[in-house]
């Protein structure tokens, strides 16, 4: 495209000494400001995350001033399209992921909740602990409340993320559980993996099916400090260890598969189709990329408001043809790059 071309490549290298840059993806484009009229981003926090669908629509969600939070289309040059307000608009959604037949489906961390909806924008069900105002795991579809915090089986503690698999899964990061949590599309619990989430514990890493609990913060193989990304690609999940500094990788049934360390506390993560894994680090205004063996390709990044800049880069979205959307929060925009040019290897950066 013209508009991929102009001012050519961007080569943005990071600002701070303590980092080793290499070449960043190309510039495509950027839009957004902040307001809470279509096509806007609310000030409470700005766009706090995205995904894009087969067709390249990019789903976006946000919380306008004095309105219901909502989650606004665009098309793959950021021209707006629609949108539609969350259901039973409490707490904080702080991620959205689409299935392959457009289904969406948010995660609320004060509310301890996943939300799905139709393609449309129409609500379908919740579940979480609580949310049908009962005292334990439930899936409601009408009347819902907040939901509260929890540690049996499929309920939740502040989750951060979540993704879907081909056959309609969902995995959450259950952030302050320190587990991954699997749900059919329908909101039945399926299993959760982590250190010691068996009943009885003190076994190390398991996959538990049924009477878990929360599992042993650490660095173990398996193991978690914060789990606060989460994506999925054919059959290998991938989690966002925010202060193991590291991706983890595991099948869907929860078989661990690999960790690869890259010394950045991560904030978000997605997956492009080779395999290959990008992440934002919003307390450094930093976005990464690493291919499936976990070697570095590219890191870009540093605090500003202009191309390449950016300021509390809450998530990353890997479009089906390669192009990355990185959610620039507190700049009240989105920033399109293309998929890199190039691929080298190079040392992961240290951060102090």
């Amino acid at each position: 495209m013209i508009r991929s071309l102009v001012g050519a490549i961007l080569s943005v290298f990071l600002a701070s000494s303590a980092i080793s840059a290499a070449a960043a993806p190309p510039f495509l484009l950027m839009w957004g400001t902040r307001g809470g009229e279509a096509g806007q981003f609310g000030s409470t926090g700005g766009p706090r995350a995205a995904d894009v669908d087969q067709y390249g629509n990019v789903y976006v969600v946000d919380k306008p001033d004095g309105g219901a939070t909502r989650v606004q289309v665009f098309d793959a040059e950021g021209r707006y399209s629609r949108q539609f307000p969350v259901a039973f608009d409490i707490g904080t959604t702080v991620d959205i992921a689409l299935d392959a037949d457009g289904n969406i489906f948010l995660v609320n961390s004060i509310c301890s909740r996943v939300e799905k909806y139709d393609n449309l924008g129409g609500f379908l069900r919740m579940w979480g602990k609580g949310v049908n105002g009962g005292a334990g795991f439930e899936v409601c579809l009408s009347g819902c409340v907040c939901g509260s915090m929890g540690a049996v089986n499929g309920e939740l503690n502040r989750p951060t993320a979540l993704g879907v698999d081909a056959d309609g899964n969902v995995y959450v990061a259950d952030t302050k559980n320190e587990r991954i949590v699997k749900y059919s599309g329908q909101g039945v619990f399926d299993r959760t993996w982590g250190w010691d989430v068996a009943p009885g514990g003190g076994a190390g890493y398991e996959v538990c099916l049924s009477g878990c609990g929360v599992g042993l913060q650490g660095n173990g193989d398996g193991q978690f400090d914060d789990p606060v990304g989460i994506a999925v690609l054919e059959n290998t999940v991938y989690v966002a260890d925010h202060y193991n500094y590291r991706v983890q990788l595991f099948s869907r049934t929860g078989s661990f598969q690999a960790a690869h360390m890259v010394n950045y506390p991560l904030g978000s993560v997605d997956v492009d189709r080779q395999g290959g894994f990008y992440f934002t680090v919003y307390t450094h205004d930093k976005v990464g990329h690493y291919d499936s063996s976990g070697v570095l390709i590219a890191t870009w990044g540093s605090t500003g408001r202009g191309i390449g800049e950016f300021y509390a880069p809450s998530e990353v979205a890997v479009a089906p043809n390669g192009d990355v959307y990185i959610v620039d929060s507190l700049n009240y925009r989105l920033q399109k790059f293309g998929s890199p040019l190039m691929s080298f290897k190079a040392e992961p950066p240290d951060i102090d």
